[in-house]
């Protein structure tokens, strides 16, 4: 009899949802190195035309180099929070700041915000439990579609805060793009659940989106009807 040289996954259901998992997995990785490799690329492209212009000042560029470092660190930290995503649960919770959170998530669209015009205004927010990693990376999400999905008007985007019954903090990201159906609102957190196919996108954003909330233990929704704005909101626990 010929030895078998590889496990029998046949008739084992657990394997392919095993492997289903791990192929969704490195998609939600591949798809949250965008925005801090686009943020990199975008200073790089400055600093290389400042100096083929011979127009730069050494604060300005040093600044620069300093951004590009610090994007290289979150992508490094979101790195080891995805890879958590693979677990029942996240463990470790900590304290995170939801200011810095929002101005990092910011920071990384401002070459797309000046470029469409569009303008994100944030109250004072909350100190919150979670992972940064992981809400660096809902906050990037949200954000992202609202620049993708804006209407024909000047982007603009409120973030608000306030405090459910039990103490839980609510935030909400009100935009004034095209809005969503509500027929679509479960359909837009499914993996590939896109709306508006003709925006360029991989339909995992929110989906990457849900599943942290999930893991954090709090909760992502959405209100919105088309053609008015959407209004996403993140709840979370209060900080530890």
């Amino acid at each position: 009899m010929k030895a078998r040289l590889e496990p029998d996954t046949s008739t084992n259901p657990d394997s392919d949802a095993d492997i289903d998992e791990a192929r969704l997995l490195a998609r939600f990785t591949a798809h949250e190195l965008k925005n801090p490799l686009r943020a990199i690329g975008n200073s790089a492209e400055y600093i290389a035309r400042k100096l083929a212009d011979g127009d730069f000042d050494r604060h300005d560029l040093a600044g620069l180099a300093v951004d590009i470092g610090r994007e290289a660190t979150s992508m490094i930290e979101q790195l080891d929070d995805l890879r958590s995503l693979d677990g029942a649960e996240v463990g470790g919770l900590v304290a995170v700041d939801l200011d810095r959170v929002v101005a990092e998530a910011v920071n990384r669209l401002q070459h797309t915000l000046r470029n469409c015009g569009g303008t994100v205004t944030v109250d004072p927010l909350p100190t919150v439990a979670g992972r940064r990693g992981h809400l660096t990376t809902v906050v990037g999400n949200i954000l992202g579609n609202a620049v993708c999905y804006r209407s024909e008007r000047p982007l603009t985007v409120q973030i608000t805060a306030d405090r459910d019954d039990v103490g839980y903090h609510v935030i909400a990201f009100t935009d004034n793009g095209r809005g969503i159906d509500p027929a679509d609102h479960g359909r837009i957190f499914t993996p590939y659940g896109r709306v508006d196919l003709d925006v360029a996108g991989s339909g995992l954003g929110l989906a990457l989106s849900r599943r942290i909330m999930d893991r954090l233990g709090g909760s992502i929704w959405v209100d919105s009807h088309r053609g008015q704005g959407a209004t996403f909101y993140l709840r979370l626990a209060p900080a530890p």
